[in-house]
This record gives C-alpha cells, structure tokens and sequence, in this order.
C-alpha cells in the first residue's frame, strides 16, 4: 500500500512538473513589435547561441509576411546595448532584407533577463535596403526566447 501511495505522489508531482515546463515554453519564444506603426506578432520564433559560447545569439521570429532577425554578440549581462557591428537587426519584407548595417545610431537592445537557456528583453531599430530612401521602422519590440 505504501508504494502505490508514493507511485501515485511521484506520478503527480511529475505532471505538475511537466505543466510548469509546458506554461514557461508558452510564454517563451516570443517576439512582437510595430513595424512602420502597425502591431506584429510573430507566429514561430527561435534562437540559438552559436556554438562557442562567447559568441553571437541569434533571435528569429516569423509571421504576416515578415521576419525579424536581431544578433547579439557579445552581450554577457542585462543592460542597455546599442545597435553596431555586433549587435544587429534584420527585416525580411517579401524578396527585400533591410538591415541595420549600414545605419548610424540604428537602434537599441534592452536585455532585461539573461540567464543558461533564456533571454528576455525589449528592442528597437531602423533598417534600410539600398538606401537611406527604403527604411523599415522597427518599434516597441519585446522578446522572450528560450535558447540552447
């Protein structure tokens, strides 16, 4: 009797376990901004590091017809993080990919929470295609990716 009374108090606290697991997977691998004013939520995001620890995080999410992809090297901390070389923002529109390249004072990365396997932040940028004259304005961005 007493082992069916701890099988069945393992087999809940297991369940319980794995909820917990599936309500933090829901909450996690987000991204949503105002794109040019108008709300976006991606359907599908992801992220991963690469594989030397100390390199980039790569942030992707996907949805109407568009896709943003920030990369974050050398972010070891939360803080305050300016878009540059290292620290990128992609726009993918159709066939056009604007990108922050080649912009000064594009935008800014808040990363608010980084820890082993999750980074939550929020985001802005202004990415171009070709020319000052085709900007994309990326606003209000928020993130909550899992990575590992």
């Amino acid at each position: 009797m007493r082992n069916f009374i701890l099988i069945l108090l393992l087999g809940f606290f297991s369940l319980a376990c794995t909820d917990d697991l599936r309500e933090a997977a829901k909450s996690s691998n987000s991204i949503s901004a105002r794109i040019d004013s108008v709300a976006w939520n991606s359907a599908s995001g992801y992220s991963q590091r690469s594989l030397n620890e100390d390199g980039p995080l790569t942030i992707i999410g996907t949805g109407d017809g568009y896709t943003i992809e920030i990369v974050l090297g050398d972010i070891h901390e939360p803080g305050e993080y300016d878009m540059g070389t290292s620290r990128t923002g992609k726009i993918k529109s159709g066939n056009y990919t604007y990108s922050t390249l080649d912009v000064q004072n594009a935008g800014k990365i808040v990363v608010s929470s980084l820890s082993d396997n999750r980074i939550v932040g929020s985001f802005y940028f202004d990415a171009q295609w070709l020319s000052a004259n085709n900007r994309i304005q990326v606003s209000e961005g928020k993130f909550d990716m899992l990575y590992y």
